[in-house]
């Protein structure tokens, strides 16, 4: 590879012939700020944008105007790029929390932990509270926890506000309301709990 070169073309998209260039060497186009270049093949082909003009006089800061060179016009813009095909990234550890971009290798290994000895130890929790239903009506989507049965006839149940914070839970025996624990939050941040015995009113 001989490097860049600095006999310029003037014509706007003027294309060197094949035996003008060695493989590797890049020649700019001074009339329309494009580079060119030739591949292992022997052919001649346009990479892009060439020239940037960054001050009046046609250069760079510390730069002459032969070196102010970048191949931008093909790549993706730093600031939302759309991407085509299968783009990829590096491998993020196992545990990394930051806001580094996932690869689905990362998201597969992430699933993969959550495997059936830990997933048993979750129905071991629930065995051991004597849970004996659970159902997900709450919310103002109708998916949030409504209710937890218990197998010695108590069971609790979950009150949202329009937030779909939790607002209160009524403690039954039976069908019976013996107590209730109110939740008082700011915004999303809970800012108190009070349990009172007796029905809520």
């Amino acid at each position: 590879m001989s490097g860049l070169q600095h006999n310029r073309l003037g014509v706007s998209d003027m294309k060197p012939a094949d035996g003008d260039l060695l493989v590797g060497e890049l020649v700019p186009n001074e009339a329309d700020g494009t580079l060119w270049s030739k591949n292992q093949a022997g052919s001649v082909y346009k990479i892009g944008v060439a020239i940037v003009d960054a001050n009046t006089d046609g250069s760079l800061d510390g730069l002459s105007s032969n070196q102010g060179f970048i191949l931008d016009r093909d790549k993706a813009p730093l600031a939302s790029p759309a991407l085509t095909g299968i783009p990829t990234v590096p491998d993020a550890s196992s545990n990394t929390n930051s806001t580094q971009v996932a690869n689905t290798k990362f998201v597969q290994v992430g699933l993969a932990a959550i495997d059936a000895t830990s997933l048993s130890r979750l129905d071991n929790i629930i065995s051991r509270q004597d849970i004996t239903a659970m159902t997900y009506t709450g919310g103002t989507g109708g998916d949030l926890l409504d209710s937890i049965t218990y197998a010695n006839d108590y069971s609790e149940v979950y009150t949202y506000d329009g937030s779909d914070n939790l607002q209160y839970i009524d403690h039954k025996v039976s069908t019976v309301n013996t107590a209730y624990t109110t939740m008082t939050f700011s915004g999303s941040n809970l800012t108190s709990v009070v349990f009172t015995d007796g029905a809520r009113v």
